[in-house]
């Protein structure tokens, strides 16, 4: 079964102790704090073919930030990021499930990204996911100075698995704090370290899910981007500046080229779209290609 259009999947009810915790946190929804009357957006379900359409504020926002190096596993916790349904395999396949997103925001030991804050995105935990069902996080909190901002990001799974939850961490560049060498082909302007929780779904399974294991999904998880053609690169000539992706390697301690290309849906006078295929969850880098000379210069 698929839907012909979108539909609306009711949120989790939050009782007092999870609103308690909630507005601890400064968590609001829009610009109003949660209240019971005022509770968690709901998720979308799409069909594989879609419009984007409104279904109103679908961002929780948390006042108090934490560390950069935080994992999703932590960071889960203590937020108490809560856990959405699903819809029925049947329905899951095939269609685009689309959930509201908590956002946090990085703290760092030094000013690394330059005033502009970094974030992490963070979806509920998913009650289950199956085969062939496709996530599609959409809601990122805009970095009004960032000249390279996800726009989406797009998986399609190939097991199954419980209690699965993923963090999407955010920043203009590499936090220092994480000892990774820049990339040495461009000028690292986004970081994107994802990291995820979960648990596997069956009995010969290991307990845990391993989403750096490309097998786990059914294709390249798909990472849309925007550009400002601001960005100081060499240049293609309609003026998007030409970019490159690379890939960190933590058994190695290097970074390996990644797949970036232009993306088929029309920028516009100001920007660009590219489209990152990530392969595996783990951490990327993405910027401008610029002469030798000016690596490391913005």
């Amino acid at each position: 079964m698929i839907f012909a259009r979108n539909h609306e999947l009711s949120p989790p009810i939050l009782n007092k102790t999870s609103l308690d915790a909630f507005n601890s946190l400064g968590a609001k929804l829009g610009n109003e704090p949660l209240t019971s009357n005022n509770g968690l957006p709901p998720a979308v379900v799409k069909p594989s073919e879609f419009q984007k359409t409104n279904h109103g504020e679908r961002q929780i926002t948390f006042a108090v930030p934490i560390p950069y190096n935080t994992t999703a596993t932590e960071i889960f916790d203590k937020y108490k990021i809560p856990t959405y349904p699903i819809p029925s395999e049947e329905i899951a396949k095939g269609s685009v499930f689309s959930p509201p997103t908590f956002v946090v925001r990085q703290s760092v030991d030094n000013d690394t990204n330059r005033g502009n804050p970094a974030f992490f995105t963070l979806t509920p935990i998913l009650e289950r996911i199956f085969p062939d069902m496709t996530l599609l996080v959409n809601e990122f909190p805009t970095q009004k100075d960032a000249k390279t901002k996800v726009e989406q990001i797009k998986v399609t799974f190939a097991k199954e698995g419980k209690s699965v939850g993923f963090s999407f961490g955010i920043s203009t560049e590499i936090p220092e704090g994480l000892k990774i060498r820049s990339p040495s082909k461009f000028n690292t302007t986004l970081f994107l370290n994802i990291d995820y929780i979960g648990e596997a779904n069956t009995q010969s399974a290991a307990k845990g899910l391993n989403f750096s294991d490309p097998t786990y999904f059914a294709s390249s998880p798909e990472v849309s981007l925007i550009v400002s053609k601001s960005l100081k690169a060499e240049k293609f000539n309609d003026g998007c500046p030409k970019m490159a992706a690379g890939l960190f390697d933590d058994d190695t301690g290097r970074w390996r080229p990644a797949n970036l290309t232009r993306s088929e849906k029309l920028g516009s006078e100001d920007v660009c779209s590219f489209k990152l295929l990530t392969e595996h969850f783990s951490k990327f880098a993405v910027g401008g290609v610029v002469p030798p000379g000016q690596l490391g210069l913005s």
